[in-house]
């Protein structure tokens, strides 16, 4: 809990400041932004690890939850995954800035920045939404994220029996 209390504060401090009134944005700040954003649903989701699991789960500590609490926690966590894609866009971004130098990069960022952007929010979504509709959140060992159910089933035969 301490260090996802830490990166969401960083993560908040980070989309506030950056939001302020009156601030100039460039396209490296807009690209953080994005990233801080999908990191407060991956952080907030592992802040809150057992607490959404379903109350009747045995032997966990602090789950006070049930199904829809826990399928709420897996799909927040499953947005934040696109903080990992974030992290190439920002790569791609340094990329370009370091080979075209800073103010021709700009030309060249205007014509990319919206993909930097949308191709990690589709992904986040997409496959938090894909979970979703195949019932894939379940309770883990100490969260809700993608698991079988019943936990320690893997087929549908082993559910079965």
């Amino acid at each position: 809990k301490v260090t996802s209390a830490l990166s969401i504060f960083g993560s908040g401090f980070i989309t506030f400041d950056a939001l302020r009134p009156h601030k100039v944005r460039s396209s490296y700040q807009r690209l953080l932004v994005g990233m801080s954003i999908c990191d407060l649903s991956m952080s907030g989701g592992i802040f809150m690890s057992t607490w959404p699991m379903p109350r009747d789960v045995p032997n966990v500590f602090g789950n006070v939850g049930n199904v829809r609490t826990c399928t709420a926690q897996g799909f927040f966590e499953q947005f934040g995954v696109s903080t990992v894609m974030y992290s190439g866009s920002l790569s791609i971004y340094y990329l370009i800035t370091i080979r075209n130098g800073r103010f021709k990069s700009q030309q060249k960022l205007q014509k990319y920045e919206l993909w930097l952007h949308i191709i990690p929010l589709v992904f986040g979504f997409g496959t938090a939404i894909a979970s979703l509709a195949l019932n894939l959140f379940n309770y883990g060992l100490w969260d809700c994220w993608i698991a079988p159910y019943p936990q320690g089933c893997e087929t549908q035969m082993q559910a079965n029996h």
